[in-house]
């Protein structure tokens, strides 16, 4: 297999996971919007309330000749309805915005843990790490995408280093490593791996 096919192989793999991650943000953002839509039910049905209740309201006054006191009443229940609706409104926004630092959290968390234990891989393949802090998930997780990098790699017919082998000029006392200027995209893969192996 010549280096161009070799290329080739490798950027159709990278395509096809870019898709995939594509659709996956198309799907959790549907999710989303479906997650807010129902926490905004309340306050839709509190508004619905306020608007009945102000037109039952606007009607009482008008047939009303009894004096002020009805009036007063249905005013003090439709302050309640507002109080209701827009108490609704701000728990719905302050549980959204405590779900958004949440998941900023965990985002910079699982950011950091890619950028420390992956940064030898493609961005398609740390993309695939689990938005989570939990150390010991990211590590399995790790080890997981690892594999598939190297079945990826193994099926496009490039060479991928074991974890465990080394350069022959590896400790070597002023031992320099590959130079990477007239490398193409996959050989500069198996360099970081190699690279990545040495550590």
């Amino acid at each position: 297999m010549d280096q161009d096919t070799k290329d080739a192989i490798a950027a159709a793999v990278a395509e096809q996971i870019k898709a995939a991650q594509t659709e996956l943000v198309k799907a959790l953002e549907k999710t989303a919007e479906a997650v807010v839509a129902k926490a905004m039910e309340p306050v839709t049905a509190k508004v619905g309330e306020l608007e009945g209740a102000a037109k039952t309201a606007a009607a009482k006054a008008a047939g009303d000749g009894s004096g002020g006191n009805g009036r007063d009443i249905t005013a003090e229940a439709v302050k309640a309805i507002v109080a209701d609706a827009l108490k609704a409104r701000d728990d719905a926004d302050a549980a959204k915005g405590k779900k958004a630092d949440a998941d900023a959290k965990l985002t910079a968390a699982r950011d950091k843990f890619a950028a420390e234990k992956l940064k030898d891989l493609p961005a398609v393949y740390r993309d695939k790490l689990p938005i989570t802090d939990d150390e010991a998930s990211l590590a399995k997780a790790e080890q997981a995408i690892r594999k598939q990098f190297a079945d990826d790699m193994k099926a496009a017919g490039v060479q991928v280093p074991d974890a465990g082998s080394k350069p022959a000029t590896a400790g070597a006392p002023g031992a320099a490593g590959p130079d990477t200027s007239k490398m193409n995209p996959v050989q500069k893969i198996e360099a970081g791996i190699a690279s990545e192996a040495k550590t």
